[in-house]
């Protein structure tokens, strides 16, 4: 639970630690609050399922919700959703990749601005060796963490050829905090701490209008993919 008295910065701060640990191989990333894709503009793409191989020979697997571990959720009894709710999930991507003796999982989603797609890219977990949450903190139990997500722009070479540009995160605070730009937020300058705080129309509506623009790419983090044969 929230405790009392507590600002977003506090969580701003427990994200600090938690969030950015899983964060760390998409440095300069952009965070968001709220999630960029909504039940009115989510959209699939067939050519994201499969095996991909991405930097240092990497092996990434990327999977429908329905096709992954997560495919049975709805079958718990305990489990309440609504029609639009599984319709909304089951358009979701599962990824799964292992990295430093570390395995993680992402969930994805997707919508179409101006022509291109977006991916919403949430981290879902990370366990390690012995199959235990490798970020868990101490001393923080019953706390509820405020989920943060990132954005990626998708770029198709061909079906088999894919190479993801995250938006610059750095660039985007720093036109943001000198005015250039206007998109709601929450700045902690202690710790450096910059929470885009935005609702997902205001998001959708930032890359409408800036999207085109390879200044927000430009400096971020660049995953390219080839399919696995």
């Amino acid at each position: 639970m929230r405790p009392h008295g507590c600002t977003l910065i506090y969580y701003m701060n427990l994200i600090r630690i938690t969030g950015t640990l899983i964060l760390l191989s998409l440095s300069s990333c952009l965070t968001i609050l709220q999630p960029l894709v909504t039940y009115d503009s989510i959209t699939t793409d067939d050519r994201l399922d499969g095996s991909w191989i991405g930097e240092n020979s990497q092996v990434i697997l990327m999977q429908r919700f329905m096709n992954s571990k997560y495919g049975d959720l709805f079958k718990e009894k305990d489990f309440k959703y609504t029609k639009e709710d599984s319709i909304f999930y089951t358009k979701f991507y599962v990824i799964h990749f292992s990295e430093n003796n570390l395995d993680y999982t992402w969930i994805a989603n997707l919508c179409k601005i101006n022509g291109d797609y977006y991916a919403n890219l949430l981290p879902d977990g990370c366990l390690n060796e012995k199959g235990k949450d490798a970020y868990k903190i101490e001393g923080t139990e019953g706390v509820e963490y405020l989920a943060t997500s990132s954005i990626a722009k998708l770029k198709w070479k061909d079906k088999n050829s894919l190479t993801l540009h995250f938006l610059n995160g750095d660039h985007i605070k720093e036109i943001i905090l000198n005015d250039r730009a206007r998109l709601r937020h929450e700045y902690d300058p202690l710790f450096d701490n910059f929470l885009i705080t935005a609702s997902s129309g205001e998001l959708q509506e930032f890359l409408k209008k800036y999207g085109s623009s390879e200044k927000l790419f430009v400096g971020g983090r660049t995953i390219v993919l080839n399919r696995k044969n």
